[in-house]
């Protein structure tokens, strides 16, 4: 079930609510008790992590491993470096 973020415009304190999307509950703030008004939160970011990076740096073929290797090396051989900033 997804996770909802209700905040009270009188007194600024927020609280999630679990229940399912079909569910509109009326959530009363706790300090005032006022009704809370369901806040717009964007979906977090997916963060991929090292080991993900180095089983794909793993399973490219050998002739790719060795220009990546060449170019870690000898950076200013690389035809595409000032495109990167570097």
């Amino acid at each position: 079930m997804p996770t909802y973020v209700y905040r009270c415009d009188n007194c600024k304190d927020e609280i999630e609510k679990v229940h399912s999307f079909k569910e509109t509950p009326e959530v009363v703030c706790e300090k005032c008790k006022s009704l809370m008004n369901k806040k717009f939160v964007p979906i977090s970011a997916i963060i991929i992590g090292q080991s993900f990076r180095e089983g794909r740096k793993n399973s490219q073929p050998p002739e790719v491993k060795q220009k990546l290797e060449e170019f870690h090396e000898h950076p200013e051989r690389d035809p595409y470096r000032k495109h990167r900033g570097k």
